[in-house]
């Protein structure tokens, strides 16, 4: 009935409620299932209800009951609830750099336990977090990671276990309309008929619609840069998911207009910590090696790694600034 191409967390997920409902179901990826060439790899990914608009908090609501089911479908642990800070200058408070008065209402309005924080009051409480003085923080405890590579795994085992075929490995080089559907081409040489298909290749959209569809679909893909910050020596502070909230914040990256955001340690040793959204823009096929690719054009490298330099840098402001240890 279905055929989804690409297998990170759209696709999978995709896959998994497809097969739920009974229809027959081929789930297709070029790479293996939690490969890290896409943006759904990784130990952890924050998830959250720090959103202003209704129609995501409802998303978030919605999806928190679809990940709980996983987990208890994986018999492992896949996520864990650390709770959550917004930080910014508790001057901003009324102007138009002012996010937290705003989340603040969405939480009182959707009845979302949440709190503010002076400075002081972050530090007795999270002393991972050091924040300078005249700065405050908008609490808010239902806050949490996912461990992302093992969540697109147990994803991609949920749909099998719901009867998908699974076909790792399997590049998608034709698309084409038929009588009772489509039939997708692969590598290989194999024709798959589907009364529907779902294209969920993620930084690959925009070459895929324009090889298969005929389309232009603008994206802009990004390799996006994080730090891993060790604790100082002699630090007895734990930093993991199990003592620390993941934080969010608008200050001013210098490069973006998105500020930053950070997780606890979860399986790599160190706080994680972005300039949001302000990774070097890359081509998915060919991604430079300063960007965590098999190499590019000297171009393209160039311009990658004074990039990636530059949000090195942005993290570590941030981090001399609002983490002492």
């Amino acid at each position: 009935d279905v055929v989804v191409v690409g297998g990170g967390v759209m696709g999978s997920w995709a896959a998994s409620r497809v097969a739920a409902r009974g229809a027959s179901c081929a789930l297709l990826d070029q790479f293996d299932p939690g490969h890290d060439r896409g943006s759904s790899h990784g130990d952890g990914r924050v998830y959250r209800f720090a959103y202003e608009e209704d129609e995501y908090v409802d998303m978030m609501q919605y999806s928190l009951g679809l990940w709980q089911d996983l987990q208890a479908h994986a018999g492992h642990p896949l996520m864990a609830k650390t709770g959550g800070i917004n930080v910014n200058w508790a001057s901003a408070r009324g102007s138009d750099a002012d996010p937290l008065t705003k989340l603040q209402a969405m939480y009182s309005k959707r009845g979302a336990a949440h709190e503010v924080l002076t400075a002081v009051e972050v530090r007795e409480r999270f002393p991972q977090y050091g924040l300078p003085e005249g700065m405050e923080a908008l609490y808010q405890p239902d806050m949490g990671v996912l461990f992302a590579t093992q969540c697109v795994k147990a994803a991609w085992s949920l749909a099998g276990s719901l009867g998908a075929e699974l076909r790792p490995n399997t590049r998608v080089t034709g698309l084409a309309r038929d009588g009772r559907g489509a039939v997708v081409k692969t590598a290989s040489g194999e024709a798959l008929a589907a009364r529907h298909v779902v294209l969920a290749p993620g930084g690959w959209l925009s070459g895929m619609a324009r090889a298969l569809l005929g389309i232009e679909i603008p994206t802009r893909v990004t390799a996006e840069t994080v730090s891993y910050f060790a604790v100082r020596d002699g630090c007895s502070l734990d930093h993991s998911y199990r003592s620390m909230p993941v934080f969010l914040s608008t200050l001013d990256n210098k490069l973006t207009e998105y500020g930053f955001y950070g997780l606890p340690s979860i399986d790599v040793p160190g706080v994680k910590v972005s300039a949001h959204y302000a990774g070097p823009i890359v081509d998915p096929d060919d991604r430079p090696q300063s960007a965590g690719g098999g190499g590019a054009a000297p171009d393209a490298e160039e311009m990658a790694a004074r990039r990636v330099a530059e949000v090195i840098e942005a993290n570590k402001r941030i981090v001399a600034t609002q983490f002492p240890e």
